[in-house]
């Protein structure tokens, strides 16, 4: 088995440990999508998150690259825990035509 946590995937209490390490709950967490550039899956990311955020605040920044294959979607939210942040980002994670989550 190998302990070594930049080889293998880190465990659930793990990324909660690091999520809290490095932001302050209740407060705003970040987050970046990689996807194709389609205005449908631009929809279904706002879909979600105000499925997700109900009266809470979001805010997305679409970046595309340079030939506007791809984009880099930026995003904050208001969160009031890592746990919650966690849950989001897990389902943000889940649309389909997510490259990437950073």
């Amino acid at each position: 088995m190998n302990d070594n946590p930049l080889q293998r995937r880190l465990t659930r209490e793990e990324t909660l440990a690091v999520i809290r390490e490095h932001h302050v709950f209740p407060g705003n967490y970040r987050m970046t999508v990689i996807a194709k550039s389609t205005s449908s899956f631009h929809a279904r990311l706002h879909l979600l998150l105000e499925e997700l955020q109900g009266e809470g605040s979001f805010h997305i920044e679409e970046i595309p690259s340079s030939k506007q294959t791809y984009s880099s979607f930026r995003i904050t939210i208001f969160v009031e825990s890592a746990e919650t942040a966690l849950w989001r980002r897990e389902r943000i994670g889940g649309i389909d035509g997510v490259l990437m989550l950073l």
